[in-house]
């Protein structure tokens, strides 16, 4: 098709002109991506110190340590295997189970004897590495009964290889080794036992890709990558017996090396729809699907995808590579849908991945020209903290920061995004459909991160940007101990501090109380929290409800100091919440609320998920934890027989600790509810601030009260 503006000939389908990024003339066929968010205006920025508040540095106490908290609980997800939880009851996963008993005794019978060669129309490669997820939860074995339920014919071959799990739920699988099947006439026939082999090397994966096209030859061949994932730093991949992780780098290569074109590859693994994995894997992939969010299942993350369905759609061969990619996408959505949680996951076009590369450099570029000059540090800060988190990474959705930070170059990056996306399914509102590695949040793993992008060979500029970017956050966050030789050195400018503590003063404002906070000073905020507690006089106790990023402005655009209206409430008992994250665009918002409990007698936190279409929120599991170190495991779903105890943080005679309260609760029988907040004992309630400034600064206000 023709533009009608430049006259540039573009590719069929495409809706933004590739050369001048107008609207293309041709109706679309597929649906467009939304507008980019935009979150809570932030006024212009400078570099100047908050003046008008700033005292002397003071050590502060009492109720600081629980921002820490929020902090060291979100850093403490980067590892291998990231995980939350969703899904399920007992009672439901064990009806799920049921229904494949038939398939799974059926699937015991032993057939030795390979097939003789045959060009199938389709060969789908399942790299299935169990990790925990199989051998806490068998969700390897859930998915493979639900490949052994769907359609067969000698014209569409399943070949899967099986490994990285100390315990498979299957007892043709066997754990601590590596083996390979076929999935044959409903049966899971096994082919090779490779004894104990690490899962996550590059040799490991093009071993098996090559075995597979030799034995099952085919007109089309697909790849399904299964386990945890992350993207860059994190990489994909954990198996249980041996370290490491396969990098986007090292997935790129493994294909290459086995030689081969692949149609599809799908990944049911978590976070794996980046830029950086698209650059490496472009050549020999037509097709990817993969989300930018985790990846839901039954238990804890992994098995949202339902095999069954999509086999016996492609099975066909008339059906296209992108209707049953499609096919996934909408399954996915439907099954979360279901479980009532959100997600965001995408179809994607590899020859037109070049095309937001491209774009993403110009855009890049025009960035770090801002932040050479010392304009744009502040502002890029304050962009990347308001475009949402995905748990445990430094993904970044390229449609959302290109919105939040805007230059000349953001709408033709939107564009080429759109253009490269099929299709998305997002009830994330900052989900648009690919993300790219921008080191804030984790800026001490750079250095890691940093290797994809010279083994990429991505453009110099990408990297001199993030090089002076990621200096600036360690410099400013007293993490210089992680820098790199790429690091470039920094000091304070015009007499500014950071990482210091002040006390922030209260004022009057008739029948109220403010935080004055004038136009300079909101040009550095990052952060704003609530503390919200209660003292019970007659036991001696003050009682924590929690933080929340809630705030009110009054006339002047100063924090008016006043009680939240509504707070997290569950079975009717208020304990200590926290608001680990909150993004909003327009009328959509999402929030992730994590709670102080005993489930099973063990500290843990439980997870509650909100958004505009369920205000109340779902509690959707919980982390086993250490309240002293924050640190927490990979997330589960709640069972009926599970005995909870919510908890609250108190302070007593200057000490604090966690203490549980109300009855006991069946881990089935949780509920969550935003409720007029009730205050106990007494009308007014305690309030505290901190606020955080781009440089690291905190600043404190002191305890005050205020009326219900």
């Amino acid at each position: 098709m023709f533009c009608n503006q430049c006259g540039q000939k573009n590719p069929d389908n495409l809706i933004f002109c590739s050369n001048c990024g107008a609207r293309l003339p041709l109706p679309v066929m597929r649906p467009v991506q939304q507008s980019p968010v935009y979150q809570q205006p932030v006024p212009p920025v400078n570099e100047q110190p908050m003046q008008q508040t700033l005292q002397e540095p003071k050590k502060k106490g009492g109720l600081k340590w629980l921002f820490f908290l929020l902090i060291l609980v979100v850093v403490a997800a980067i590892c291998i295997g990231v995980g939350i939880f969703i899904g399920k009851g007992n009672d439901d996963e064990e009806e799920y189970r049921n229904q494949y008993v038939e398939s799974a005794e059926k699937s015991q019978e032993t057939i030795v004897e390979v097939p003789e060669n045959h060009e199938a129309e389709r060969t789908v490669m399942v790299y299935m590495i169990g990790s925990n997820l199989e051998s806490e939860s068998g969700l390897g074995s859930q998915d493979i009964d639900e490949m052994l339920l769907a359609k067969s014919s000698d014209d569409f071959k399943i070949v899967v290889q099986t490994g990285g799990s100390r315990i498979w739920h299957n007892s043709k699988i066997k754990g601590g080794r590596v083996q390979r099947f076929e999935i044959r006439d409903n049966r899971l026939v096994e082919l090779e036992d490779l004894g104990k082999v690490s899962m996550v090397e590059t040799s490991t994966l093009t071993d098996f890709i090559s075995f597979a096209k030799e034995k099952y030859p085919a007109r089309e061949y697909v790849l399904v990558m299964w386990n945890h994932g992350g993207s860059v730093p994190i990489g994909f991949g954990s198996d249980e017996l041996f370290e490491g992780e396969l990098t986007d780098v090292e997935i790129g290569q493994a294909i290459k090396d086995a030689d081969i074109h692949f149609d599809a590859l799908i990944f049911n693994a978590c976070e794996m729809c980046s830029l950086e994995l698209f650059m490496a894997i472009k050549d020999n992939v037509d097709y990817v699907v993969a989300a930018e969010s985790v990846v839901y299942g039954y238990g804890i993350y992994g098995s949202g995808i339902d095999y069954t369905s999509w086999i016996n759609l492609a099975i066909d061969s008339e059906v296209s590579t992108q209707d049953y990619c499609e096919k996934i996408l909408d399954d996915y959505v439907e099954f979360l849908d279901e479980i009532g949680s959100q997600g965001s996951m995408s179809v994607i076009r590899m020859d037109r991945v070049d095309e937001v590369y491209q774009a993403y450099i110009d855009y890049i570029k025009a960035v770090y020209e801002d932040l050479k000059d010392g304009d744009g540090y502040a502002a890029f800060v304050q962009a990347r903290e308001n475009c949402g988190i995905y748990e445990g990474t430094d993904a970044v959705d390229i449609s959302t920061l290109a919105g939040k930070y805007e230059n000349p170059y953001s709408t033709p990056l939107q564009n080429a995004v759109t253009n490269a996306v099929v299709r998305t399914k997002s009830d994330i509102s900052y989900g648009h459909g690919i993300t790219v590695y921008s080191p804030y949040h984790y800026a001490d793993y750079y250095s890691l991160g940093r290797e994809s992008f010279e083994k990429l060979d991505y453009d110099q500029a990408i990297i001199d940007f993030y090089d002076l970017f990621a200096s600036k956050l360690l410099f400013y966050n007293d993490m210089l101990a992680c820098a790199g030789d790429w690091y470039v050195e920094q000091e304070d400018s015009d007499g500014g501090t950071h990482g210091e503590e002040y006390e922030l003063a209260y004022t009057g404002m008739g029948d109220y109380q403010a935080i004055a906070l004038d136009e300079e000073d909101w040009e550095l905020v990052k952060a704003v929290r609530m503390y919200v507690a209660q003292d019970l006089d007659e036991v001696n106790l003050r009682y924590l409800y929690g933080s929340a990023n809630q705030y009110e402005l009054d006339d002047n655009g100063y924090i008016k100091v006043a009680p939240p209206q509504y707070w997290l409430f569950i079975n009717d008992y208020i304990p200590t919440s926290y608001c680990q994250s909150y993004t909003r665009e327009d009328e959509e918002w999402y929030q992730i609320n994590f709670v102080f409990a005993y489930v099973n007698g063990e500290e843990a936190y439980i997870r509650v998920d909100s958004n505009q279409d369920n205000p109340d929120g779902a509690v959707v599991g919980y982390y086993f934890c250490d309240f002293e170190t924050d640190e927490y495991d990979e997330g589960h779903v709640f069972a009926d027989d599970d005995i909870v105890q919510l908890a609250a943080v108190t302070y007593q005679d200057g000490d604090d600790e966690i203490l549980p309260i109300g009855l006991e609760l069946n881990g089935g029988e949780l509920y969550a509810e935003f409720v007029p907040l009730k205050y106990g004992v007494g009308e007014e309630v305690l309030l505290f601030y901190e606020i955080e400034d781009v440089y690291g600064n905190l600043y404190s206000t002191e305890v005050t009260t205020a009326s219900k």
